[in-house]
């Protein structure tokens, strides 16, 4: 670890060095595999104790946090976007999702768990990297990743490995529409790949579950 100098003011790491490629840029990883190589490593995560963990705060943008604290600006996205994304079918998943009984306790988080984050190596998960956002929090925030990433499917497949129950899960729709709601205004127009991402995530969020 680096401290902040005058020549560099902020923390820096030198980390080891992963072969493979991010998930976004990596044509050949098999999805039915990542959902089931993912889901273990979310629930090996979440299961280890949790002393002395950070909660979600500043250093992660909030992952975690109740997603009561996102309304108000998942809501302006969406106001937003009224001219591209079904505004109204969104809202009543996000007031679905705001309606599930909150975590019981917070558990360890990931916090930015999605395709940029994930190195692929042969077709498979070789990496979890960027572990800026961990933190003690709602596991729903990482669950969120079945939305981003997944088909209706492999979703399955992720939920069953995660051992993910109803209210969970219904958190974890509302967590990804909340990210990919607030991220679709920001980088509309400025940023093609997160732009797609957001899209994409909005659209599976609507879909039924397999």
């Amino acid at each position: 670890m680096g401290r902040p100098t005058k020549h560099y003011n902020a923390p820096w790491s030198v980390v080891p060095w992963f072969e493979g490629r991010a998930l976004w840029s990596e044509q050949n990883a098999d999805r039915d595999a990542l959902a089931h190589d993912i889901g273990r490593f979310v629930a090996a995560l979440s299961a280890r104790p949790t002393d002395n963990g950070p909660a979600p705060g500043t250093h992660n943008f909030g992952r975690g946090l109740p997603l009561q604290q996102r309304d108000e600006p998942t809501r302006t996205a969406l106001r937003r976007a009224t001219d591209i994304i079904p505004v109204r079918a969104l809202e009543q998943i996000w007031d679905r999702a705001l309606a599930a009984t909150p975590a019981p306790t917070g558990t360890w988080i990931h916090g930015d768990l999605h395709g940029g984050n994930l190195i692929i190596n042969a077709g498979r998960l070789g990496a979890v990297i960027d572990w800026g956002g961990l933190g003690v929090g709602d596991p729903a925030c990482d669950l969120a990743f079945a939305w981003y990433e997944l088909g209706a499917n492999q979703r399955a497949v992720f939920r069953e490995q995660t051992g993910a129950d109803d209210e969970a899960w219904t958190r974890a729709r509302g967590w990804a529409l909340s990210v990919a709601a607030i991220q679709l205004p920001y980088y509309r127009n400025r940023n093609p790949d997160m732009e797609r991402l957001a899209r994409r995530t909005l659209a599976a969020v609507l879909e039924p579950d397999a």
